[in-house]
């Protein structure tokens, strides 16, 4: 599949909007969110040292995930940093919806012919769901819950392709007549949740029977101070094979460990 197709099959969310670059005067409409809680909320910009802190932060974990295996290289152009310019003003006793950020690396291999593309991409969202796909779009199934020791983790692979290398999933638009490598081949999406526990309930019933990843932004992450890990989300996009084998090598444990109140 070509490396442009399957760019197309994950469409970036969209980041904050520049009009939270304005100190905001009056109250905000709340984000879309995986709960019926609305919390009140304005935006404030934030410091140089706010975005620096949570900048360092970034840089840290991108450099603990584990590197691809054999074969992959980073690819030219492949990474990107992004640090948020707002921080949510909540109400209650811990006030502030942490200032987000996202980072994307994009791995190719030398090895792969020309009518395969074997590219693999790892995004980092660090207080919330900013830079990540919305999934599959209209081609993906619905996400499975994926085991990962320590987090909740989601995996989408193209309509049709069941778990264990089956195909007709139950209710779906197409049935593709592949074989076993086919499928380890096929495009996936796993997304691993390293978040509070709270949080990490509410997404799991957001989650349950539904085609859509569940998504959720920095006010669902209270905090006292404005520049903290609070989540932590891995997104890993590729061939299924390279998804799933990426992805047993996360150490959820370690990303925790890194979750600050």
């Amino acid at each position: 599949m070509p490396r442009s197709l399957i760019r197309m099959t994950a469409l970036c969310a969209a980041a904050i909007g520049a009009a939270l670059l304005i100190p905001a005067v009056s109250t905000a409409a709340p984000a879309q969110a995986p709960t019926d809680v609305v919390e009140t909320i304005v935006t404030v910009p934030a410091s140089d040292a706010d975005r620096a802190a949570i900048q360092g932060a970034l840089t840290a974990i991108v450099k603990s995930l584990p590197f691809p295996a054999s074969g992959f290289r980073l690819a030219v152009d492949g990474a990107t940093d992004e640090v948020g310019r707002a921080v949510l003003k909540l109400e209650g006793s811990k006030p502030w919806g942490p200032l987000d950020a996202s980072a994307e690396r994009i791995y190719d291999r030398t090895d792969a012919s020309d009518d395969e593309d074997r590219t693999l991409e790892i995004r980092v969202s660090v207080n919330g769901t900013k830079g990540l796909s919305t999934g599959l779009a209209s081609v993906g199934g619905t996400p499975r819950p994926f085991a990962i020791p320590g987090a909740f983790a989601l995996e989408q692979t193209l309509t049709g392709i069941e778990e264990g290398g089956g195909t007709g999933e139950s209710g779906s638009r197409v049935a593709l007549p592949l074989d076993k490598d086919q499928i380890e081949r096929t495009v996936a999406l796993l997304r691993i949740y390293v978040v509070p526990k709270s949080l990490e309930g509410r997404l799991r019933a957001l989650a349950s029977g539904s085609p859509e990843f569940p998504a959720f932004d920095p006010g669902f992450t209270p905090s006292s101070r404005r520049a903290v890990v609070r989540a932590l989300v891995v997104e890993i996009h590729g061939q299924k094979r390279d998804v799933e084998a990426y992805a047993r090598r996360v150490r959820a444990d370690q990303l925790r460990s890194r979750l600050q109140t």
